[in-house]
């Protein structure tokens, strides 16, 4: 995922797919050979890392996991829509469980009420 942001396609491919080799159903770690294998054009690999990717997804999300791959980029691959709609509701559901557990913030205090004077 480090060489990701540095655009190293072709050795993002290369460590992935050896690190891989010790966690063969790392859904974070699929995803991102996928991606980069994307922008090699390495089609050939990805048909194969694809069905791989959406098994590891799959099962992390009947587990209540984390799924491992965000919502959006679900998109770029060419999965049926009820999986999509799978990591998006998991995301969703994470998102409000944390607003829940979040307290409010104070409402601010304008003028001489900040101050802790009357008008």
């Amino acid at each position: 995922g480090a060489l990701t942001p540095l655009r190293l396609w072709g050795k993002a491919v290369e460590l992935l797919e050896e690190a891989l080799k010790l966690r063969p159903v790392n859904p974070e770690g699929l995803y991102l050979l996928g991606f980069a294998l994307m922008h090699v054009c390495g089609w050939g690999k990805l048909a194969t890392v694809l069905p791989k990717l959406q098994s590891a997804v799959e099962n992390r999300l009947n587990t209540s996991k984390p799924a491992g791959v965000e919502p959006y980029a679900t998109l770029t691959f060419p999965w049926h829509p009820t999986m999509l709609l799978r990591v998006a509701r998991w995301h969703s559901q994470q998102a409000q469980r944390l607003v829940q557990l979040t307290r409010p913030l104070p409402l601010p205090r304008f003028g001489s009420q900040a101050e802790g004077g009357r008008r």
